[in-house]
Order: structure tokens, then C-alpha cells, then sequence
């Protein structure tokens, strides 16, 4: 997965998490590198994307309700400055897009 930095990092907690339910859903069951696929004309969001990202935060909150360990996810309670400042740097690679 790649995010966008600092945006990424500059959300709310919970909408990062979204977020990371939201990619990680999109992996193939196969676990073949392809995409999960949804019926129809809206393969990768189903037929409105609105519903996908209600069903991911509801999949996030059932995560979250079920207390993993809060060390796990701790890092994502923090934006951009404040992980720089506790890490003296945030580290990213440039990922160029295809042409």
C-alpha cells in the first residue's frame, strides 16, 4: 500500500483507519497480486463507493471494538509533526506513477 504523506498522516484517527481497511479490502482473496473484484459495472468500490467506505468504517469500529492491542495502532493517533517530532524524521519513498 502507499499513502500520500504528510496528508495521510495529517487525517483523523479514524479516517486513517478507514483508510487502511479501505486498501487492504481491495487485496484478491486469491492473494494473487490482482484485486478483489466486485460485481458489475463498479468492480473495485461495488456499485457506489459512499456504501464501500460505510461498510470499511464498519469493519474498522468492529476491529476496534474487539481491544487489539493499542501499541499495534498507536502511531496512526499521531499527524505529521508530531511523529517527526518524536522520531526526529518521517522516512517515505517516491513512488512515480505509470505513464
Amino acid at each position: 500500500m502507499t499513502f500520500c504523506l504528510p496528508r495521510f498522516l495529517d487525517q483523523s484517527f479514524d479516517d486513517k483507519f478507514i483508510t487502511l481497511f479501505h486498501e487492504l479490502f481491495h487485496i484478491g482473496t486469491a492473494f494473487d497480486g490482482d484485486l478483489r473484484r466486485h460485481d458489475g459495472r463498479y468492480a473495485l468500490h461495488s456499485h457506489s463507493q459512499k456504501r464501500y467506505d460505510e461498510q470499511m468504517a464498519a469493519l474498522a469500529r468492529d476491529y476496534l471494538a474487539g481491544q487489539p492491542d493499542p501499541t499495534l495502532h498507536a502511531f496512526l493517533r499521531l499527524d505529521f509533526a508530531q511523529l517527526q517530532r518524536r522520531h526526529g524524521s518521517v522516512e517515505a519513498v517516491v513512488v512515480r506513477g505509470r505513464r
